[in-house]
């Protein structure tokens, strides 16, 4: 399937693990975003729809929120948007440090919250999201997830402890022809992240294909968000 720009509903991705935090919690991840392009003009009212039909309480950013400084303004009205009904917290992304204080201005101006600086407690404080890798000890019975926008801190995060980590990054490519071992050809022969669900050390990492590009064209590889049931 061939897509050209951004119009089409986010495809809703499902995954799900057992963490062992005592109730079952919904999250949408949502990444590359890139606002500020024309093509990417509605992508505040296309989470906002996710969202809803998600079913979900919160819903994390997951970087590359823009693409020019000028996104930033698209990115406050969506966050307040959607902040009116759901949780919302966010990330940096690669396109995001050009404008990084703006970027992190506008989901704060929005009602979000920035994670690198303050992580998400849920599940009634067993749950902890992080937006930056930390080492620091967890109270007993706590759990922690990793909200990261590029695969490659997976290796250390599951080293020192993050039984899930979300990240996105690649959009899968843009161009999937077929797919192998949990990887999408032929982006993963220059990509080795490039896939759906990855485990490492007893952690997993899933990994989105985003919702918008800075080039808007793909084919077999349709924009999306994670809706992650965690129990």
């Amino acid at each position: 399937m061939f897509e050209l720009g951004g119009a089409r509903r986010l495809r809703l991705h499902g995954v799900s693990a057992d963490l062992g935090i005592g109730e079952s919690i919904r999250l949408v991840y949502a990444s590359d975003l890139h606002m500020g392009l024309p093509w990417t003009s509605n992508m505040g009212s296309l989470l906002a729809d996710a969202v809803v039909r998600a079913e979900a309480t919160t819903l994390l950013l997951g970087g590359d929120l823009v693409n020019h400084w000028s996104g930033t303004r698209m990115l406050e009205r969506a966050v307040a948007l959607i902040s009116r009904e759901v949780t919302v917290a966010a990330v940096p992304g690669n396109h995001d440090r050009r404008s990084a204080a703006a970027v992190r201005s506008a989901v704060i101006a929005g009602g979000g919250r920035w994670l690198p600086d303050d992580p998400l407690m849920l599940a009634n404080g067993r749950l902890r999201i992080d937006g930056a890798l930390r080492r620091d000890p967890l109270a007993p019975g706590v759990v922690r997830v990793l909200c990261a926008h590029e695969p490659d801190v997976f290796t250390l995060a599951a080293r020192i402890g993050y039984p899930l980590v979300l990240a996105g990054h690649l959009h899968g490519c843009q161009f999937v022809g077929w797919s192998r071992g949990g990887r999408m050809f032929p982006g993963a022969w220059f990509f080795p992240w490039n896939g759906r669900q990855f485990e490492r050390d007893g952690a997993k990492m899933w990994v989105s294909v985003g919702c918008g590009d800075a080039i808007p064209a793909r084919w077999n590889c349709p924009r999306e968000v994670l809706v992650c049931d965690l129990r």
